[in-house]
């Protein structure tokens, strides 16, 4: 068994047996390096997800302030209304009175005229 082919075929086997051997460390480095950068990726995407969640805490802080502005406005407005009301209820009790005013006034002058045409007539 200690042929000379024998032992090219076991020289040829060890060869095979380093390229296969090659082959598969360097896959296993190959996957390393895939390994690693998916792990990069991974943390920068994680990394990236979380200044959003922040930016979204503060965009709802801001909303809130916002309706809290909105709110306050809304009472403004009410305020304002009332106000409005009760000018409006001014304007209408002097309309009254300028109404009872005004009739007054046509009454006395109704009078002047009937006194002025009674000195013309007699």
């Amino acid at each position: 068994m200690d042929t000379p082919a024998t032992w090219a075929a076991l020289g040829v086997l060890a060869a095979f047996s380093s390229a296969v051997i090659a082959i598969l460390g360097w896959q296993s480095t190959r996957i390393a390096r895939l390994e690693h950068r998916f792990e990069r990726f991974e943390a920068k995407v994680d990394e990236r997800f979380d200044r959003v969640d922040e930016r979204f805490v503060h965009v709802d802080e801001r909303f809130v302030h916002v309706d809290e502005r909105f709110d306050r406005v809304d009472e403004r407005f009410v305020h304002v209304d009332e106000r409005f009301d009760r000018v409006d209820e001014r304007f209408d009790r002097i309309d009254a009175r300028l109404d009872g005013t005004n009739q007054r006034i046509d009454g006395v002058n109704a009078r002047l005229d009937t006194h002025v045409e009674g000195r013309h007539a007699g």
